[in-house]
């Protein structure tokens, strides 16, 4: 990594945790401009470097930390979901991360995680398929079930963090 990459990392990371749990507006529009997916318009394409994207995503999460905010966490659950097609390297972790963080120990008073919490079980549990848009079908069995796995058991731990819920305990207990 370059000094200037390095530099950007800790500058987006830094800020969203100075300002964690704010939802500061100035701050979300900084961070925000090194996720294309979450911009409201789409400049010229740069190049992008996956470990400032990943910093990016991991300061909006921070940023809105326990806050349950429904489009955060449904285009970073899209965008874990189609890292496994992706395969962008350093996002996957930040995306499981970013989902828990903004969900943190909420579990079923967070809306959009009560209702996406079976899209994490099946991402989990790598037996079925689920949808990433209107052409591709992620399959997240045999490679792609190792790359995404581990992040969705992330965000659901730390979405489910305290807070007893039976089926999440379910699928995240050791097999017997």
């Amino acid at each position: 990594a370059s000094v200037k990459e390095t530099n950007a990392v800790a500058l987006l990371l830094g800020l969203g945790i100075s300002y964690r749990e704010t939802r500061d507006l100035g701050i979300s529009h900084m961070l925000t401009l090194h996720i294309p997916e979450l911009r409201q318009y789409q400049p010229a394409e740069y190049d992008l470097s996956p470990l400032v994207e990943a910093a990016a995503i991991l300061g909006i999460a921070f940023l809105f930390e326990s806050s349950g905010h429904r489009h955060i966490t449904e285009t970073f659950l899209s965008l874990m979901e189609r890292s496994a097609i992706l395969t962008l390297p350093a996002q996957p972790f930040a995306l499981g991360a970013a989902i828990g963080l903004v969900n943190l120990g909420l579990g079923d008073d967070s809306s959009v995680l009560r209702e996406n919490r079976e899209r994490l079980c099946v991402i989990f549990s790598g037996n079925k398929s689920v949808d990433v848009s209107s052409e591709k079908t992620a399959t997240f069995g045999n490679s792609d079930f190792f790359a995404v796995a581990p992040v969705a058991v992330l965000a659901l731990t730390l979405g489910y963090l305290r807070t007893g819920h039976s089926r999440v305990k379910l699928a995240l207990s050791l097999p017997s």
